[in-house]
């Protein structure tokens, strides 16, 4: 009887310190990732925000998030959502260890169909059915990039990864992963995301980067994604997706505008967009170079990442349709001053000699010849040879609307605090919490969100005319600072105008 009181008191000791999981679990959908220890999630279990199940050995975490970490300018809050918030009433991000993760550089460590691409600081993964890529450092080596290319029909996992921008993966390539035209359901969880702007401000738009096609699924949840040097993520619009239980925190650090999320042109309706229980933070802090691009907004459920051309031009790395060669043209037939031509693409004019790979002879500047064209505007018209890149095969965009079915934004807490800094827009730092702007929105909720909007204009903006084929709903939307409810687009509720 005394070994079986003994025996009884360890294993109560053990599920206390959270050495086994000791049963527990459940609780938000999509399931857990991996270890989950027992612990008392603070706010209790009435809502499905992602604490239960998730891995407690991540490592983001704030829980002063509402007493002085994010309120950096002045504020203070009179209340706070009721639910377990993501990187602050439990942690997100990586769950193994910095010395336990896995070198990416080394074949040893990759799923069959990857392998370490040298001379584009890259793991390369060429493959078909499902993938499985886990537990990697690639911060290691000056920053190693995970690119993912067409072929795979199952499903693509990125879990439990540690990804950095740095010396080597601060190029054209433009993100830290990217997913090129594969048609498999993505699942992005449990990873750390770091931009690393301060020391990198320039080349890197996006931490990933997707531009799949087709109806199929993307499920990102527990990530922790830091100090975005311009856009955090971009979607394909033709999936249906959710984003869930993430932890956001400086974005727009670099010459260009920024949001957490933006997604691309479909001709095909969304099926549905659902972002909830995520955590996005602006602190109050100027972007690198002193003004920045301006932060369009925090949430941009909105289809307007793409220049209109009537091609696209890659940046040489892979992936895409099929591989370009010298001869190949690109007709420009609007002002070409987006991302693209800022990634220094190789582009010349017609019948020039071909350029090494890496030299951008389309200028963004106005005054400077563009590839023995005249410039127009901030870019370039007329059409263009491509050296040594890749061509996607022509497609318009932002000449029509994309439809978004079933927009949810849902039970999210949005910070933006005042710029402490030099910026054009005095001390707004971002435009609005969430913007919907150019397409259709056949359904669009907003529901429980708690906002801050020290640093913005509004709360929700509505821009460039969007098309609303049903009333948007609102249910619950809290100014965290006093309270209130929020009630509208541009101003309602009292929003309006506390940045000002």
């Amino acid at each position: 009887m005394r070994a079986m009181r003994i025996l009884t008191a360890f294993l109560l000791f053990v599920c206390l310190v959270g050495l086994s999981s000791c049963g527990g679990g459940g609780g938000g959908s999509g399931g857990g990732t991996g270890p989950v220890t027992p612990i008392i999630c603070p706010q209790g279990s009435a809502n499905p925000d992602g604490c239960a199940a998730s891995p407690r050995t991540a490592t983001v975490q704030h829980a002063n998030f509402f007493s002085g970490y994010a309120n950096q300018s002045g504020q203070s809050y009179a209340t706070r959502p009721p639910w377990n918030v993501a990187g602050v009433d439990y942690p997100v991000g990586v769950y193994t260890a910095a010395g336990q993760l896995l070198d990416p550089t080394l074949a040893a460590s990759l799923p069959a169909g990857c392998a370490f691409v040298a001379a584009d600081d890259a793991v390369d993964c060429r493959g078909s059915g499902s993938l499985d890529v886990k537990g990697l450092d690639f911060s290691l080596h000056g920053g190693v990039r995970l690119h993912i290319y067409g072929g795979y029909t199952g499903t693509c996992t990125v879990e439990d990864n540690n990804f950095k921008n740095g010396a080597s993966s601060d190029g054209v390539f433009g993100s830290l992963v990217r997913f090129d035209h594969s048609t498999c359901n993505r699942v992005i969880q449990s990873n750390t995301f770091d931009g690393n702007a301060a020391a990198f401000p320039g080349k890197l738009i996006y931490l990933v980067f997707d531009t799949g096609t087709g109806n199929f699924t993307s499920l990102t949840q527990y990530n922790a994604y830091l100090n975005c040097p311009q856009k955090c993520e971009l979607f394909p619009a033709s999936a249906t997706i959710t984003n869930q239980y993430n932890y956001v925190e400086d974005l727009e650090l670099g010459p260009s505008h920024g949001e957490w999320d933006i997604y691309t042109h479909s001709p095909t309706p969304n099926p549905g967009l659902t972002e909830q229980y995520m955590t996005l933070l602006e602190p109050a802090s100027p972007p690198i170079n002193g003004t920045g691009g301006g932060i369009t907004a925090m949430l941009y459920p909105v289809a307007g990442e793409a220049p209109a051309f009537t091609a696209f031009i890659d940046d040489g790395r892979g992936g895409g349709a099929y591989d370009g060669v010298a001869g190949d043209v690109m007709t420009v037939t609007a002002n070409a001053s987006d991302f693209n031509i800022a990634l220094n693409q190789v582009i010349t004019a017609t019948g020039a000699t071909p350029v090494a790979a890496g030299t951008a002879v389309l200028a963004i500047a106005p005054t400077v010849a563009c590839g023995g064209l005249a410039c127009t505007g901030a870019g370039g018209t007329g059409t263009y040879q491509v050296s040594l890149s890749q061509a996607i095969p022509p497609e318009t965009f932002l000449s029509n609307q994309t439809v978004f079915s079933n927009l949810k934004v849902s039970h999210n807490v949005i910070v933006i605090n005042t710029l402490n800094g030099v910026n054009p827009n005095g001390t707004i730092l971002v435009s609005t919490a969430v913007e919907l702007a150019v397409d259709i929105y056949t359904a669009a909720a907003f529901d429980h969100n708690y906002i801050d909007p020290t640093g913005a204009y509004y709360c929700y903006i509505s821009t460039g005319n969007p098309t609303f084929t049903s009333p948007v709903t609102w249910a619950s939307e809290i100014d965290l600072i006093d309270g209130s409810a929020i009630t509208g687009f541009n101003g309602a509720g009292t929003c309006a105008g506390r940045g000002k």
